[in-house]
């Protein structure tokens, strides 16, 4: 895979700072390195702190989003609770997601939601 700005990548390999390994990011930044084909990887981690890695340090998290049937219990402002099925990515923000599609009904507001994978 050709890294790209914005591509989700997961370092793997650390010698200096253990705790990266397994974090996942966004890649912000490319660099060239310090040989011809590699690359300083600038990555926004998940918990918001920016660090610099070496293309062989990371791996793509995927590319296809992983889009997964969920069941969804839906509680609105005026009382109403609503459970339906939906697609949503695991790998991002559920709580976007859901109120993205689900936020207004009749008038009333999405207030609080509960979500769990389908049995398929």
């Amino acid at each position: 895979m050709k890294f790209q700005t914005n591509n989700r990548v997961r370092c793997f390999q650390s010698k200096c700072r253990k705790s990266l390994i397994g974090q996942e990011g966004l890649i912000t930044n490319i660099k060239p390195g310090y040989r011809p084909g590699k690359f300083i990887m600038e990555v926004k981690l998940d918990t918001g702190e920016i660090v610099k890695f070496h293309d062989s340090q990371l791996v793509p998290v995927s590319e296809f989003p992983d889009v997964r049937n969920v069941k969804i219990t839906l509680e609105y402002s005026d009382g109403a609770v609503i459970e339906t099925d939906d697609f949503l990515d695991i790998d991002l923000n559920i709580e976007e997601q859901v109120f993205e599609n689900f936020d207004q009904r009749d008038g009333s507001k999405l207030v609080s939601f509960k979500w769990q994978l389908s049995e398929v």
